[in-house]
């Protein structure tokens, strides 16, 4: 059963995908927020309005339960105005080990959807993606646009 959910999951990954990058802003029915989650292979926890990926969570390489983990570790840091860095929440995940609770990769990725959706303000962005971050948190920063999606 576990292959058939992966060959759906792809599917319906493609069908998303595919829907926001070839189609017009007018009539475009997934958001770039949404695009970017399955683009990633990030569960898109902010998102728990739209159905389509629901029955797919185990499916996504970073997990529901892992986003959350995350979301629920900015949240708290926000709320006290910690100043936290990027390096510093590397730290907390132990992202820099064998094996870490999050990857670096994944740490940016899911930072940039949650950036993409608004959360918290740039102040908090600014401080965790000043100078004492990896080049490639930068990233953090850009827009996710229809061009961005590449079917290889």
């Amino acid at each position: 059963m576990s292959d058939i959910k992966d060959m759906l999951y792809q599917q319906q990954k493609f069908l998303i995908l595919n829907q926001y990058a070839n189609s017009n802003a007018s009539s475009r029915s997934v958001t770039g927020e949404y695009a970017f989650a399955w683009d990633r292979d990030i569960y898109p926890l902010l998102d728990d309005g739209v159905d389509w990926h629901k029955p797919f969570e185990e499916q996504f390489s970073l997990s529901k339960e892992r986003m959350e983990q995350l979301h629920d570790y900015l949240v708290k840091n926000w709320d006290n105005g910690t100043g936290l860095t990027f390096y510093k929440m590397e730290d907390h995940f132990n992202s820099r080990e064998y094996s870490p609770t999050f990857s670096r990769s994944e740490l940016v990725s899911a930072c940039h959807y949650f950036k993409l959706h608004r959360r918290f303000d740039d102040g908090f962005w600014m401080s965790l993606l000043n100078g004492d971050c990896p080049a490639e948190a930068h990233s953090v920063w850009e827009d996710f646009e229809p061009h961005d999606v590449y079917f290889c």
